[in-house]
Formats: structure tokens, C-alpha cells, sequence
């Protein structure tokens, strides 16, 4: 049995527990606030891109009145995403009548004779504006209709061109005949192809208490960004959504993603990519884990080297149920 063993932190606005686990342990080396007094962030990506609502202005233009009921709006976009700069968030991908987050970005090789050197492929989940409620706890329509979108750009980012849902319900994983979505991806490229990581939606959540756990899923795509190769569930040792997931420059995969709680922040391990532990160095996998009252969520990977990694993530209080920050975390494996 391990013993456990805790650090209380302090960020800009919060605390948060660092859970050490044993000898052999994560050292911090450095924490970093990105983003502060923010009115709802979250999903940070590479350089920064961002999800949510920049002002509370945008998250009402999510909802209107119809025959006397809150309905989603079809003329306005919900969740955004947008690109900070500076502090300051610039709008950068928004469609109207659905929410987009979860943005993920990926450099697709050039392989048979296509020369992608200066493409960019971002996937996104985006749900439709007639599925934003019912969303209360159980399988309501918010958890239940969640896909995930694919889009290009040939400018580094600036522009997009916006090519529309590649995992559907209807074309992802299937069980108990219900097609669970796709829902907050990860992709990376791993060999010629590119690999798309995401948690299902929520009829298919008996695969969260499966042994193995089976509720992660790993779409393969041709270097294309959208032809699907194969698909199928991965295995992970506890129940995880909202993951990130990279390769180490000695091919072993590492994965961060957060407990069902949002309160808590997990790193598990792989050779394959498809099967996952524990990171050796966690106790139960744990490595951040919120005070009382506060969360964390949508955890993000860079600088991912053989032995150390940043870990981004954004922070929040329940009661509010706004993430008002984005920090940086770098830890060092012994």
C-alpha cells in the first residue's frame, strides 16, 4: 500500500492540493497563472486557444424566449472559442445555432504526395442548439448529443474553414445499439495517421463501470484529417473525461484527463496508446486535487519530453460553475 501523501498550493484566487503519492514521486518545479478574472473559460489548448464565454453577454445570446419557454437560440452562437492575446480573448471560431469547445490542434503529416507543412486541423465538439436543454443531472439532451467537428487553416490559425461533423452519433462507437458521440478531443499524430481521443456521451456511461473502464475512444484517421481508418474503445483503469492525450519523444503515450467529479485531476500511461495505467509515479492516478468548494477541469499537455510535462488546466468554484482562470503547472518525473 501506498502511502499518500499531500502538498496544499496556493494559485492566484485558489487552492488546490497536489497529491504526491510516494517516494517516487511528480516534483512541481513551476506553476504559472495564464489567465485571471476571466467570466467563463475553459478547454485551454496550444498557445492558448480557449472555450466558453468571454462575457456573460455572449452566454445569454445562447438562449431565447419561445411560447413562453427558455429554448436554445438558432441565430446566435453559444459557446466560442477564442484565442488570448495579451490577457485579452479574441474570438476566433464560432458557428451560429450550436456551442463549439474543446478545441484540439494538430499538424497533419505530409504523406502521399500531399505537402501539409503549413496546415493546421482543429476538432472541436459542438452540439446543436436544440439539444443545449434539457441539462440537469441524469442523461439529458446536453450529454447526450455531443459530436465532434473538424476544421482547417492554411494561416496558423487565423481564419478557419469549417468542414463540419466527422464523429456523429451515427458514424462514431456503437453499444447496446445507442451511438455515444464523441465529446471533448484530443487528437495527435502518430505515425502517418492521426490519432482522435474523446469521451462518449451519456447513454453509453455502463461502459464507465466496466473492467477494464471503456469509456474513452480512440478514432484513427488518414492523414487527411477526416477518412476514418478503425475505431474503438480504450481501456483505462478508472472512470475519465475532458482528456488530453500525447506521445513522449520514446513513444510511450501519456494521458491527463479529470475524475467524474471535475474536482480532481488524473495522469494515467500507456505503451500502446490503447491500454492504460496508472502514472507509475500517482498514487491511484491522482495529481491535482481541488479543495473543498472549488474545481478543476479540462486539463491540457505541452512540453511533453521523456521525463517532464506541463500540465494546463482551468479552475473554478462549484457554486458558480464558471471557470474565472487558466493556469500552468510543470512537473518533473524522478
Amino acid at each position: 500500500m501506498k502511502n499518500t501523501i499531500y502538498r496544499v498550493l496556493w494559485c492566484i484566487g485558489c487552492v488546490l492540493v497536489l497529491s504526491v503519492g510516494h517516494a517516487h514521486a511528480l516534483q512541481l518545479l513551476d506553476t504559472q497563472p495564464l489567465l485571471t478574472s476571466m467570466y467563463a473559460i475553459y478547454s485551454p489548448a496550444d498557445d492558448l486557444y480557449v472555450a466558453g464565454w468571454k462575457t456573460v453577454v455572449d452566454q445569454q445570446a445562447c438562449t431565447m424566449m419561445s411560447g413562453g419557454e427558455v429554448v436554445g437560440n438558432p441565430n446566435q452562437p453559444c459557446d466560442r472559442i477564442y484565442k488570448a492575446e495579451n490577457g485579452n480573448l479574441i474570438q476566433n471560431f464560432a458557428l451560429l445555432g450550436k456551442a463549439v469547445n474543446d478545441p484540439t490542434f494538430v499538424r497533419p503529416p505530409s504523406v502521399d504526395g500531399v505537402d501539409r507543412s503549413q496546415w493546421l486541423f482543429m476538432y472541436y465538439t459542438v452540439i446543436d442548439h436544440v439539444h443545449y436543454f434539457p441539462c440537469e443531472e441524469g442523461m439529458d439532451d446536453c450529454t447526450r448529443y455531443n459530436e465532434v467537428g473538424f476544421a482547417s487553416s492554411v494561416d496558423g490559425g487565423l481564419t478557419w474553414a469549417n468542414h463540419g461533423v466527422i464523429l456523429g452519433l451515427a458514424n462514431g462507437l456503437v453499444y447496446n445499439n445507442e451511438g455515444c458521440g464523441a465529446w471533448s478531443p484530443s487528437a495527435l499524430v502518430v505515425d502517418n495517421q492521426i490519432w482522435l481521443y474523446y469521451h462518449l456521451n451519456s447513454q453509453c456511461i455502463s461502459l464507465a463501470f466496466t473492467d477494464p473502464v471503456q469509456f474513452i475512444g480512440l478514432t484513427k484517421l488518414n492523414a487527411n484529417g477526416w477518412q476514418i481508418i478503425e475505431q474503438h474503445f480504450v481501456e483505462t483503469p478508472m472512470f475519465v473525461v475532458n482528456i488530453d492525450v500525447q506521445q513522449r519523444p520514446n513513444g510511450l503515450f501519456l494521458m491527463v484527463g479529470n475524475t467524474g467529479e471535475q474536482n480532481a485531476l488524473i495522469a494515467l500511461e500507456s505503451g500502446d496508446g490503447e491500454s492504460f495505467i496508472e502514472h507509475h509515479e500517482t498514487l491511484d492516478g491522482r495529481i491535482i486535487i481541488a479543495a473543498p468548494g472549488v474545481f478543476t477541469i479540462t486539463p491540457a499537455l505541452s512540453a511533453v519530453t521523456n521525463s517532464s510535462w506541463s500540465l494546463t488546466f482551468s479552475y473554478g468554484e462549484v457554486g458558480v460553475m464558471n471557470t474565472s482562470s487558466v493556469h500552468r503547472w510543470k512537473f518533473q518525473e524522478e
